[in-house]
C-alpha cells in the first residue's frame, strides 16, 4: 500500500526505473540469446532483432512524456489555485483592517459624544455618564406621577433632552448597524466592546428609545435585542422600567443568542 503511494505521488519517477528496468530487462534477454551487442559484427538480423525489442519501450516513454505534460499542468493549476487562495487571504486581511480602522474611528466619535453631553440642575452641571444618571432620575419623577402613560411620559422626558439625546442615539445607532452591514459574522465581537463602555443608565436610555420612540422601535429595538445590548442591565430596572413587556429575553442574555 505504501509503495503504491508512492508510486502515486512520485509517476515521473515510477515511470524512469520502468523504463531502466526495462531496458535492462531486454539487454539481459539479449545476452542470453547470444546477440552481439557490441555490433563489431556486420550481422544486420541480429542488430535488427535486438532492436525491435526497444518497440515497446519508445511507446513506453511517449507515455511517460504525456503523463509529464499533464501533470505540469496540474501543477500549474494548483499552484495557480493556491496564488487565488492567498490574494483572498491578504484581501479579507485588508478588508477586516479597513473596517477595524472605519470601526474605532466611529467608536471614539461616539464616546466624544457621550462625553459632551451636559444636563443642568439647580446646584451643578453633570457632564457625560453622570448625565445620564440625571436624565434617568428625571424621567422617573416623570412615571412616578400619578396616572402617568409611559408613552407621554417619554415623549415629555425626550422634548426635555432631544438636544443631548438626539446626537447620541444617532452615533449609537450608526455604530451597531455599521458593524452589522459589513461584519455581519462577527459583528457581534465589536459590538460587545461598545456594550462594555456603557452604564447602567445609559443603556436604561437606550431601552426606553427602543420602547417608545418611533424611529427607535422601528430600526433600533431589532438590533437592541440581536445583539443582547441590554445584557448588563439588572433584574431590579427591568421590572421597574417593564421592560420585558416589549423586549425578548434574547436582549437581555447574550446566552441565547443563536450565533
Amino acid at each position: 500500500m505504501m509503495i503504491f503511494k508512492w508510486c502515486q505521488e512520485n509517476i515521473l519517477r515510477t515511470f524512469f526505473v520502468l523504463a531502466v528496468v526495462w531496458a535492462l530487462g531486454v539487454t539481459v534477454q539479449g545476452l542470453l540469446a547470444g546477440y552481439d551487442l557490441t555490433f563489431l559484427k556486420a550481422d544486420y538480423q541480429l542488430s535488427g532483432t535486438f532492436g525491435d525489442s526497444f518497440g515497446g519501450l519508445s511507446a513506453f516513454m511517449a507515455t511517460a512524456a504525456a503523463i509529464g505534460a499533464w501533470q505540469a499542468v496540474a501543477h500549474q493549476r494548483k499552484e495557480l489555485e493556491n496564488v487565488g487562495a492567498r490574494e483572498s487571504e491578504l484581501d479579507a486581511s485588508a478588508a477586516k483592517r479597513d473596517f477595524e480602522a472605519t470601526f474605532f474611528r466611529l467608536m471614539s466619535t461616539f464616546q466624544g459624544v457621550e462625553s459632551e453631553i451636559r444636563v443642568n440642575s439647580f446646584l451643578k452641571a453633570s457632564i457625560g455618564k453622570q448625565a445620564f444618571d440625571e436624565m434617568r432620575i428625571s424621567f422617573n419623577k416623570i412615571i412616578e406621577r400619578p396616572k402617568t402613560d409611559r408613552n407621554v411620559a417619554y415623549r415629555e422626558f425626550f422634548e426635555e433632552y432631544r438636544y443631548n439625546l438626539a446626537h447620541y442615539f444617532r452615533s449609537i445607532y450608526n455604530l451597531v448597524a455599521f458593524a452589522e452591514r459589513i461584519r455581519p459574522k462577527d459583528c457581534y465581537f465589536y459590538i460587545k466592546m461598545v456594550r462594555s463602555t456603557l452604564s447602567e443608565s445609559e443603556l436604561i436610555m437606550i431601552a426606553l428609545n427602543g420602547m417608545y420612540h418611533p424611529e427607535g422601535k422601528v430600526n433600533f429595538l431589532p438590533l437592541i435585542e440581536s445583539y443582547s445590548l441590554l445584557d448588563n442591565v439588572s433584574s431590579e430596572d427591568q421590572v421597574y422600567y417593564d421592560l420585558k413587556s416589549v423586549y425578548k429575553d434574547v436582549a437581555f442574555d447574550s446566552a441565547l443568542r443563536l450565533c
